[in-house]
């Protein structure tokens, strides 16, 4: 039985729910008004950058298996990227 609630996590939580509705609403924002190969390859890009901010700056330590899926993905965005810019010119 919860005897105390402390307010600072509820408000927490509100806030974080409102950003990430409003992130998302931002995201379909820019997918209407963006090319679809561009939004692909910068959604399988996130997971990258995502991957290499918590190496700086949280040491976070990449598995070999990691580092390997990471440089998959950016070599297929790159290949995408190209592969487009080929075709619409």
């Amino acid at each position: 039985i919860i005897k105390e609630v402390s307010l600072l996590p509820v408000i927490v939580t509100i806030v974080f729910a409102v950003l990430q509705i409003k992130l998302n609403e931002l995201l379909f924002f820019g997918f209407q008004r963006m090319d679809v190969n561009v939004a692909t390859i910068i959604l399988s890009s996130e997971v990258v950058f995502a991957a290499l901010i918590g190496f700086v700056f949280f040491a976070e330590t990449l598995s070999m298996t990691e580092v390997i899926g990471g440089l998959l993905i950016l070599s297929a965005s790159i290949v995408n990227a190209w592969e487009f810019k080929k075709t619409s010119t």
